[in-house]
């Protein structure tokens, strides 16, 4: 009889397990050494609440201040952008210049002319 009942409460005990679930904090409650918590969390010390709510300020200056010189590049970016777009304006609209004003005919020009000038030279002191 003794086993029967053993097994009968071991089969109840493993299919209907009891669960103690503690309620969710509404609001930060202080719990005390030698109290029980009132509901479910994490214990931290005091110093280190501080802590992370400073981390937690730090981290929205620092991204507001990210946020800032992310604009402030995105702007500096714009204006590269239409710089290099104007000197490719610039550069486009530039036409070749005349056949008689090339530095390619002014080189073969200063030649020929050298060459005329010394052969006369040559031809008047021979």
């Amino acid at each position: 009889m003794i086993i029967l009942i053993s097994t009968i409460l071991c089969i109840s005990i493993l299919l209907s397990p009891l669960a103690v679930l503690a309620n969710d904090c509404p609001t930060a409650t202080p719990i005390f050494q030698g109290e029980t918590a009132p509901c479910d969390g994490v214990i931290l010390p005091e110093a280190k609440v501080k802590e992370y709510f400073n981390l937690k300020m730090a981290t929205k200056t620092l991204q507001d201040k990210l946020d800032l010189e992310k604009s402030l590049r995105e702007r500096e970016m714009e204006v590269c952008r239409k710089k290099i777009k104007t000197a490719d304006n610039w550069i486009s609209d530039r036409k070749n210049p005349p056949w008689w004003q090339s530095t390619k005919f002014n080189r073969w020009l200063g030649f020929a002319g050298g060459v005329v000038v010394s052969a006369a030279a040559f031809w008047a002191f021979r």
